[in-house]
């Protein structure tokens, strides 16, 4: 065969091939490949039609795709679980993405194996996860773009020895009708992260979390409402730590045994109760306001740092508590300025 690099290709009436002018395959006919069908290609006359025989769809967000109505919105897959089981079993990272829609899913996660959708979806919201996540697993994963609801259980728990890391960024967290996360892991390698979300509580009697394991957890921008009016406490209760960070947060907290927190940059609504004989916790940079009840009370044999913050409470005693304040810049709004606590220690130096 002459090299016909460049050449003209041409089908004549005939069905012969011809390379500018040169015919290259007389007698020869066309054989379909792979995914290819041919109609009339050994004919004398008529067309020769090339037609395609495999699937048309064309999948670039991801390889593992969740839609309800499947193939008709383009997903490979109608349910989280099954897509989720299918990128777990590739023994690779894999990230699942989710179309809009409510999935009434209970799912347990591992490490690399992520699920996505787009971020405004979480908050509009149009993608719903209604159940619980699980995870028990030594690694990583990550969930965006999606808003975990409670289904009268946990929408998120982390348990087990692992260390296990959960990423959630950019999703809201939906307190319907239980608590919203549990944290139980006894690693203190396990982590929480909550960045950039949003959340709510629609009823009362419930909380966003409970923390009785040995990791930590973190809301790190976002605002979480409490539009059901709860005055249920959560808790930290383990060895654990809370963190929260630049974030409009309303819920009050108690924490108890040897836990930590650090509150900072924050607007924070509820009454904090500090029973904890951690050594490491601090509230800088916020807005401490309680209502009615006093904004912080620290149990005995409890030491808490309060720093540059304002105190709102119209309760008699703002701050108040059988432990110690350890202060520095604190300013009042309401009508309460007074601090109650059996030890009241200011600090020497700015934090």
């Amino acid at each position: 065969m002459p090299n016909v690099a460049g050449n003209a290709l041409n089908i004549t009436e005939s069905g012969y091939v011809v390379f500018d002018g040169v015919d290259t395959f007389h007698g020869r006919t066309f054989q379909a490949g792979t995914g290819i069908s041919l109609s009339n290609a050994s004919g004398v006359s008529g067309n020769t039609t090339i037609s395609a025989t495999g699937a048309q769809n064309d999948y670039h967000v991801a390889r593992y795709i969740v839609s309800a109505a499947g193939s008709a919105d383009g997903a490979n897959y109608t349910s989280i679980a099954l897509a989720y089981a299918a990128a777990v079993a590739t023994g690779q990272p894999q990230t699942v993405f989710i179309q809009p829609g409510t999935y009434t899913e209970n799912i347990t996660l591992s490490a690399n194996v992520n699920l996505a959708a787009f971020d405004c979806d979480a908050l509009t919201p149009n993608v719903t996860l209604l159940g619980k996540l699980t995870s028990s697993f030594a690694g990583t994963c990550s969930i965006s773009g999606v808003r975990l609801k409670t289904n009268s259980d946990f929408c998120l728990a982390v348990t087990g020895s692992s260390a296990t890391v959960l990423n959630i960024k950019n999703c809201t967290i939906n307190a319907n009708n239980n608590v919203a996360i549990s944290m139980t892991s006894n690693s203190g390698g396990s982590k929480i992260y909550i960045q950039d979300g949003r959340g709510n509580i629609d009823t009362t009697g419930i909380s966003y979390f409970t923390h009785s394991g040995a990791g930590s957890l973190r809301f790190d921008g976002g605002i979480y409402e409490n539009d059901g009016l709860t005055v249920t406490a959560a808790t930290c209760s383990g060895v654990g730590s809370v963190g929260i960070r630049n974030c409009y947060f309303n819920c009050p907290i108690t924490f108890t045994s040897t836990s930590n927190c650090t509150y900072d940059i924050c607007e924070y609504h509820g009454a904090m109760i500090f029973n904890s004989t951690g050594t490491s916790s601090l509230v800088v940079n916020s807005l401490m306001e309680a209502g009615s009840a006093s904004s912080i009370s620290i149990g005995a044999g409890a030491s808490l740092i309060v720093s540059h913050a304002a105190i709102q409470s119209a309760n008699t005693n703002a701050i108040t508590g059988s432990g110690e304040l350890k202060y520095a810049f604190l300013s009042f709004i309401g009508s309460s300025s007074t601090v109650n606590t059996s030890t009241q220690t200011a600090l020497a130096t700015l934090i």
